[in-house]
Parts: structure tokens; C-alpha cells; sequence
């Protein structure tokens, strides 16, 4: 295993809010992502514009602070914890495609507030069932790598 995937194995198992980040953080990072994301809302909105709604929400699903995101944490925290939350927004979004498959399911059936509270019931059962999952294969993965070593 390299040292890159044992970095992100370490940083995966201590997933954790840390308020006193939140408190060193300066603006430009902050303004860094706020001005992607609006880019990306606004090539949307002129796709939908131009070439018609369904092409344009394509545009929407891109997770719009992503890169800049995971550009600000690699260059202030490394690689292993930028690969970690790459990972992260990949479940998340996996979890959110679950999210849109009972939306769109309900929506017919269901009030929307009540379809979406369904949807988002499943997006969480969703991300934490995969978190669960992926952290459990990390922890065997862990554990041969240890039972090998000895």
C-alpha cells in the first residue's frame, strides 16, 4: 500500500467537525468558491438559455465548489485529505442520485415538500450506509496489511 492511500486511510477514520479551522479562515479562499460556483450557475443558466432547460440542468448537477474545494484543501492539508474528501463528494453524490430517483418517483404520488422529505431521508440512509461501507473495507484492508506486516 502506498503512503498516499495509508495518509487517506488515517484521514478517513477521523472524520470530524473543527470549529477552530472555521475561525482561521480568510476570505479569499471563501470569495475563491463562491465565485466558481456562481460561474458554473451561470453557464447553466445561459445552456438552459441557448439550447434548451434539460441541457442546462446537466450543467446544474456539476458540484459547482468541488475543484476549488478540493484545490484549497490539497495545497493546506495534503493530498491524503484532498483524495479523502474527493471520496466523500463522490458518495455524497452517489447517495444523491438515490435522493433524485425517489423524488421523481413520489413527486406524481406525493406533495413535494412530503416527496422531498422522503428523497431526503434516502440521501442520508444512502451516505451513511456508503460511508459505513467504504470505511469498513478500509478498516479490513487495514487489518490484512497489519497480519501481513507480522
Amino acid at each position: 500500500m502506498s503512503v498516499r492511500q495509508e495518509i487517506a486511510e488515517e484521514r478517513f477514520e477521523k472524520v470530524a467537525v473543527n470549529w477552530s479551522k472555521l475561525k482561521q479562515q480568510t476570505w479569499q479562499p471563501l470569495l475563491l468558491r463562491f465565485a466558481f460556483g456562481a460561474g458554473i450557475a451561470i453557464v447553466a443558466s445561459l445552456a438552459g438559455d441557448l439550447v434548451g432547460q434539460r441541457f442546462g440542468g446537466l450543467f446544474l448537477a456539476f458540484p459547482a465548489i468541488l475543484p476549488a474545494a478540493l484545490t484549497m484543501v490539497e495545497r493546506q492539508e495534503g493530498e491524503g485529505k484532498a483524495d479523502v474528501d474527493a471520496m466523500g463528494a463522490g458518495l455524497g453524490g452517489l447517495a444523491m442520485i438515490g435522493f433524485a430517483v425517489v423524488v421523481k418517483t413520489l413527486m406524481p404520488r406525493l406533495s413535494a415538500p412530503l416527496a422531498e422529505a422522503a428523497g431526503w431521508i434516502v440521501w442520508l440512509a444512502l451516505a451513511l450506509g456508503l460511508f459505513l461501507l467504504v470505511r469498513g473495507i478500509l478498516d479490513i484492508m487495514r487489518d490484512r496489511r497489519d497480519q501481513d506486516r507480522r
